[in-house]
């Protein structure tokens, strides 16, 4: 506990100025304050809870001792790495992991507010909405690799916003670089996904065609180099191209956890229509689920989660089409929609789903924050019509 403390003390000390000069030190306060609250109190009721973490803490520890990489995963390695160079310094210190989590939550407020500024939507009000995502208060706190893959994507999606603009090429070209390998040994398959992304942003909105290029084939080379890359491509294309059962009956999962057991009244039948028919239904229940008729048996906090998402979603959507410049808005849109197609292509249970959507959701803060400006002013001139 005394590790988690300090460290959390160095973190703000060392984030104070960062939050200072990008003048959000209120967001950034409060987030780094809730969310330490919120570590501290579930490390001393729980320890480490969530069997991923309990495994990955178990990994670290066998590294540490010398069974070399066994049983980690190609694409999941860095965040063992992390705990593993933690645990060699300071021991079996996991609270410091836990205090690493809670900064990087606390910088995102500073990351969204640059982002939402480079596209000229509400840095303030982005700002803030980052700080109290409520989702974040369990999934970032505890010694899961979350808030290490946000931190990563909203510093690509904040580089990529940044090149589209020409802004300093030589300092932004490198950083999106650096940013999505690391999320390569983070989470490995989803950054595949999200690096083309990158790419199509790059063609549509910057409109030059030689940097996707080069990017492209650097892309391409990373494939070919990086340990473990022909296991996450596989991986990928496997998840797209996989062959439909040959019976998949009502084609759906029955258990209250199951996003796809929103449809299972539907004989969907066999072959590829079946295929099909199951992933849209998985599809619709991981996007906008659950739904109200599976509330009866399903635990509280996944009804939560789907409303925040459909809000936020709904939010985006009205942000995106009240922006005065939507041609620029695709950097954040195209990210999102990858990010969010391979979630619902692949998943089918509210508990994944539901941690996996934060990643979509934190790229669509400065849509949110857009959206909710627009709605109060909206609002706000029609009581003075009246």
């Amino acid at each position: 506990m005394f590790s988690l403390i300090a460290s959390l003390i160095l973190g703000a000390l060392l984030l104070g100025p960062l939050a200072w000069r990008a003048k959000v030190i209120g967001p950034t306060a409060t987030s780094l304050v809730m969310h330490s609250a919120s570590a501290i109190y579930i490390f001393l009721a729980f320890g480490i809870t969530a069997t991923d973490a309990s495994v990955y803490h178990t990994q670290a520890m066998e590294m540490l001792h010398g069974d070399s990489q066994r049983g980690i995963a190609a694409g999941k390695e860095l965040w063992v790495y992390m705990l593993n160079g933690i645990y060699s310094v300071f021991g079996i210190e996991p609270g410091i992991a836990i205090a690493l989590n809670v900064i990087l939550l606390a910088a995102l407020p500073v990351i969204s507010a640059a982002l939402a500024s480079s596209l000229s939507l509400p840095r303030n009000t982005t700002a803030w909405i980052t700080a109290l995502v409520p989702q974040s208060l369990f999934w970032g706190v505890i010694l899961l690799r979350e808030s290490l893959v946000w931190f990563l994507i909203m510093i690509s999606v904040l580089a990529l916003a940044k090149i589209c603009s020409d802004e300093r090429m030589l300092v932004w070209v490198p950083t999106l670089s650096v940013s999505l390998v690391l999320f390569f040994f983070a989470r490995g398959t989803i950054a595949v996904i999200f690096a083309g992304a990158c790419l199509i942003v790059m063609v549509i909105v910057r409109r030059k065609i030689i940097l996707p290029v080069l990017f492209g084939f650097g892309l391409w080379l990373s494939s070919l180099l990086l340990p473990g890359a022909a296991e996450i491509t596989s991986k990928v294309s496997g998840a797209v191209t996989r062959t439909p059962p040959t019976s998949t009956g009502s084609g759906v999962v029955t258990s209250g956890g199951s996003a796809s057991g929103a449809f299972s009244y539907f004989d969907v039948g066999d072959g590829i229509a079946g295929y099909i028919a199951h992933k849209f239904a998985s599809g619709a229940s991981v996007m906008f689920g659950p739904f109200v008729w599976e509330w009866s048996h399903m635990n509280v906090i996944f009804i939560a989660d789907g409303l925040i998402w459909v809000v936020a979603f709904v939010l985006a959507l009205v942000g995106f089409f009240a922006t005065k410049n939507r041609l620029q808005a695709l950097v954040l849109v195209i990210p999102i929609a990858f990010l969010i197609l391979s979630m619902t292509w692949t998943l089918s249970d509210y508990g994944t789903s539901g941690r996996l959507k934060l990643m979509a959701l934190f790229v669509m803060l400065p849509l949110v924050a857009q959206g909710l400006v627009t709605t109060f002013s909206y609002w706000k001139s029609r009581r003075h019509r009246r």
